[in-house]
């Protein structure tokens, strides 16, 4: 009797003491798919991402009708992509783990109106020793982005495939989930995190240039930036039956010299549901749409 008393007056003690391990975040190993690292784990003061400390908002990614959507045409097909194959599958999100060398939140610290984003849990900076990774890409050269879902849908495995049409794709794979104690924290998942190149420079509307400009340099600034975008738009559609179609502010990176001139712009977010798969379309009738969609998304800026 004494002997059961005793358990029953230690069980809460020992649960309680699984579940302070089960939040405590892990040391995690350095993911698989990089070269073996002698780094230590970085400091509280880099923001080290932990699912531990972040539990998901799990999101379900509902398909859209296209046909509903107020730019449609009938040149659309649906989102893309139209389907996943089996080999689609095993090559993508099969490889190791993104736990470790989670820096500071883009998303967050960059623009607030889309804190977090619509589909992600953030868009990371990639830490870590000063080594190059995945076929010589510079850590401060490379982002990472955590899906805010847990399970892995036809749009997640979209984006990784648009994003290696577009020569931005580097790796995927997912966040790992605390096996042993996953009966106890049911909000530990697993969550896929991709890998890409970071495209150098900001929204235009960040810029001190666009912040100084009056009225005319404005439209000077976003004309120069239009023409570049809209070539890179048309030529993805007609070279992969893909249309980019959400070049709003914030997907457009520019890259300016401190007298205003445009050196450079390019899209970023290659991700649903801005990604339309499109028949065989004609060039003029694609640049008429991207101008008419350009309007609509960059007027009042």
């Amino acid at each position: 009797m004494i002997l059961s008393a005793t358990l029953c007056c230690s069980l809460p003690i020992i649960f309680a003491s699984l579940y302070m391990l089960a939040i405590t975040p892990t040391s995690y190993a350095a993911p698989s798919i990089f070269p073996p690292q002698n780094h230590a784990t970085p400091s509280s003061s880099d923001h080290e991402f932990s699912i531990a400390r972040d539990s998901p908002r799990i999101l379900t990614r509902a398909p859209l009708d296209i046909e509903t959507r107020p730019y449609y045409r009938k040149w659309m097909i649906d989102f893309y992509p139209l389907e996943v194959t089996a080999e689609n599958k095993k090559f993508y999100f099969q490889n190791g783990t993104f736990d470790n060398y989670l820096g500071r939140n883009l998303v967050d610290d960059w623009d607030n109106s889309a804190n977090r984003g619509g589909y992600n849990a953030g868009v990371y900076t990639f830490t870590g020793p000063k080594r190059t990774y995945l076929g010589g890409h510079p850590p401060n050269q490379l982002v990472v982005k955590v899906l805010r879902q847990d399970q892995l849908d036809k749009w997640a495995y979209g984006e990784v495939m648009a994003l290696e049409l577009a020569g931005l794709y580097v790796a995927s794979g997912k966040k790992s989930k605390n096996q042993i104690f996953a009966v106890f924290m049911k909000n530990r998942k697993s969550r896929p995190a991709i890998i890409m190149k970071k495209v150098q420079g900001m929204s235009l509307l960040k810029t001190t240039v666009w912040r100084r400009a009056d009225p005319a340099m404005k439209i000077s600034l976003k004309n120069a930036v239009k023409e570049i975008i809209k070539v890179q738009v048309v030529d993805f559609a007609v070279q992969h039956g893909i249309l980019h179609n959400d070049f709003h502010t914030g997907n457009v990176f520019v890259d300016l010299s401190q007298d205003g001139t445009v050196r450079g712009a390019k899209l970023i977010d290659y991700g649903y549901p801005g990604m339309i798969s499109i028949r065989s379309t004609n060039r003029k009738v694609l640049e008429k749409y991207f101008e008419w969609r350009w309007a609509k998304l960059w007027d009042g800026t």
